[in-house]
């Protein structure tokens, strides 16, 4: 497949971006914190055009799943976070990603906020879908729901799954139009900014989900419509990926800025507490990974008693590195106020 120049400068500057990112990311003591705020900003950015908020809060607190009388958080966001992890676990390890996507995965993503409880067939579209303003004035008509549209799918699942010559960056880009516009599910926005980054995972470029997609790839953005319209009224595909393509580079630069500044954190709690090689600083490296955290899960994480890990918490406390979350008199809760301020940012890279 050739690209227009442009195009192929842009794919070019992502692979750069990808590897950067994904170096960048194994300088951190844990790669779970980025993860998780990964996490949010695809919820973020699926639901929050619906009017779902979604706490970052939520999202760490699914790594405390085991605690006693649990703060309530929202199940559609537990469930989200249970089936990308999944998928992600699945796609490092070499699984086919549309047979997964389609047949396992979609029946376990929520659709904007929304709990699933639909046992395990996908969530099949039942009504028309179109592409524009209002019906009236549609530039494109989806595939009706039915026989055609579940064919349409599999063949989708197909493409995704035979291997290709075709760059990196340009199979992710046409495989999540394909998606996009087929529109075979409920939950298919959810299902494209998977798709994504579990390309990235199975082809070695990122190695968790350290990329949110959602932020860039909006079907409600008005440079989305811009470029899905160009591709189904002009067959602009180099356009179509120039602009995923753009949006990878600019989310990876973002990500990088986020992992820039908690470096910068661990350094300055690091000097603050004047400890580097102690199970205090093992504490704090815990905590930039999981910044919601238990005494046991603290404990666990710095490879220390129960005991021990009360005093630590206490120093940390004493030295403005956490505080203790709500007021629970028993299992308390703790959070590193200055990692989820940075965690919790809305940047896009836009």
């Amino acid at each position: 497949m050739e690209f227009r120049t442009e195009t192929a400068k842009a794919v070019a500057r992502a692979d750069h971006m990808l590897g950067r990112l994904d170096e960048a990311a194994t300088r951190l003591p844990e790669r779970g914190a980025l993860v998780r705020a990964t996490q949010w900003r695809e919820l973020a950015g699926s639901w929050g055009a619906d009017g779902t908020e979604v706490s970052v809060r939520d999202v760490f607190l699914q790594d405390l799943r085991g605690l006693r009388n649990p703060p309530v958080t929202d199940p559609a966001v537990a469930e989200y976070v249970a089936a990308a992890d999944d998928a992600a676990r699945r796609a490092r390890a070499g699984e086919a990603i549309g047979v997964m996507l389609l047949r396992r995965t979609a029946a376990r993503l929520p659709t904007s906020g929304t709990s699933t409880e639909r046992g395990t067939d996908p969530p099949w579209r039942t009504t028309d879908r179109w592409f524009g303003a209002r019906p009236s004035s549609a530039y494109l008509l989806a595939v009706p729901p039915g026989a055609e549209l579940r064919t349409a799918a599999e063949q989708w699942v197909a493409w995704v799954d035979c291997p290709s010559d075709m760059p990196l960056i340009a199979k992710l880009a046409l495989g999540a139009y394909q998606i996009l516009t087929l529109a075979p599910l409920d939950n298919s926005e959810e299902v494209a900014n998977l798709y994504v980054v579990l390309e990235l995972i199975r082809a070695g470029a990122l190695r968790d989900q350290i990329l949110p997609v959602s932020p860039w790839l909006a079907p409600r953005s008005a440079p989305y419509h811009i470029r899905h319209r160009a591709v189904a009224e002009d067959g602009d595909l180099d356009g179509w990926i120039a602009f995923v393509a753009e949006g990878i580079a600019r989310l990876c630069r973002a990500q990088l800025n986020i992992v820039d500044t908690v470096e910068e954190l661990r350094e300055e709690f690091l000097d603050r507490l004047g400890r580097r090689n102690d199970s205090l600083a093992r504490a704090v490296n815990a905590l930039l990974g999981t910044p919601v955290a238990d005494q046991a899960l603290i404990a666990e994480r710095s490879g220390v008693s129960l005991r021990h890990s009360h005093d630590l918490i206490k120093r940390l406390r004493i030295h403005g590195v956490v505080r203790e979350m709500g007021q629970r008199k028993q299992h308390k809760l703790h959070e590193v106020p200055a990692v989820m301020r940075v965690l919790g940012s809305a940047e896009d890279g836009a």
